[in-house]
């Protein structure tokens, strides 16, 4: 019941998760937040696609984004920035 709450309260806003890449794909990055959100995956617009592609797994990073819910990957970030 909690887990569903907090899912509720975040949706809509505009949340900042720090964490190491667990992977970067074409138009996302999947942050492995920590033990209590998992993994984030944030996703970017086709126009940041060049900018992702500086970043590799390991790296440690902030990113900004939209929260849209739960995902397969744990939850999700739309429209996202690096820090």
């Amino acid at each position: 019941e909690s887990n569903k709450t907090a899912d509720e309260n975040r949706k809509g806003k505009r949340i900042t998760v720090c964490g190491t890449i667990s992977k970067v794909g074409k138009d996302y990055i999947d942050l492995d937040a920590n033990r209590y959100l998992g993994v984030v995956r944030c996703s970017f617009s086709s126009s940041s696609s060049e900018q992702i592609k500086q970043y590799s797994k390991g790296q440690s990073i902030t990113i900004t984004g939209w929260y849209v819910g739960k995902m397969t990957v744990n939850i999700g970030l739309e429209d996202c920035i690096i820090k």
